[in-house]
């Protein structure tokens, strides 16, 4: 990287807070995939290996040894619950996202969120393949977590379901789905449990330079993000919406 290219730690923050202009953000990324020291330096702003450590043990409680599990039934919705065998959950890089590190206000989980996704590529899903039962397995524990039953988004139309996992913001659990478009872009539907429980109708627009959809409804947030075609962010949206709602 030349001097003109570098990289400052500033441009990193803003990266991560979602802020950053599409140019700044398409050469961090560029960058991230070959610059060991930019991910180490990007990581080193996101989150302290302690406070992670503890956001972890809030999102998970004691989780025993798996397989196999104990029914997770009658948890908390707010609890981290059990999480079991299949369930990816996210540590260490790009795991849980939106962490709050001290001395940066964090208050939109929607631009981390983004800032996570624009990271994702079609290899980072195409080679990933599991079976429907243990698609099923994965979203049973993660709806445990959530107090939401997911259980009819790994069977979509238009979208090949990938695979979920949890991750948290700021103390609550924060679940991501994840797809490949028909064109086999990368595209997440992420769910996380928000403080107002007043319903804010679908809403698209762009983020980090990719389509997305998002709305608000009984707590939970949604956010439908990936690729360029806002045509098929919508549409994606609104069933998710329509599953999700009964």
């Amino acid at each position: 990287m030349n001097t003109g290219d570098y990289i400052t730690d500033e441009d990193l923050t803003v990266y991560l807070d979602g802020e950053a202009a599409p140019e700044l953000a398409q050469r961090i990324t560029h960058a991230l995939r070959g610059d060991g020291e930019i991910e180490h330096r990007l990581e080193a702003l996101r989150i302290p290996l302690d406070e992670l450590r503890s956001a972890m043990d809030s999102l998970t409680g004691q989780a025993p040894a798996m397989p196999p599990l104990p029914s997770s039934k009658g948890q908390s919705r707010r609890s981290g619950g059990v999480i079991a065998a299949g369930v990816v959950v996210g540590i260490l890089l790009g795991g849980v996202i939106g962490y709050s590190v001290p001395g940066r206000v964090d208050n939109d989980w929607k631009a981390y969120v983004a800032a996570y996704q624009a990271l994702y590529v079609n290899k980072t899903l195409s080679d990933v393949h599991i079976s429907s039962l243990q698609a099923a397995a994965m979203l049973g524990d993660l709806s445990s977590v959530l107090g939401l039953d997911l259980g009819s988004v790994s069977n979509d139309p238009v979208l090949n379901f990938k695979r979920a996992q949890l991750l948290g913001y700021n103390n609550n659990p924060l679940v991501q789905i994840a797809y490949l478009s028909p064109s086999g872009e990368p595209i997440a539907l992420c769910i996380t449990l928000i403080e107002s429980r007043a319903a804010e109708a679908l809403t698209v627009g762009t983020m980090q330079g990719m389509a997305s959809a998002s709305w608000t409804k009984d707590g939970y947030g949604f956010l439908v993000i990936g690729g360029s075609d806002e045509t098929i962010i919508r549409a994606s949206a609104l069933r998710f919406k329509a599953a999700l709602s009964g």
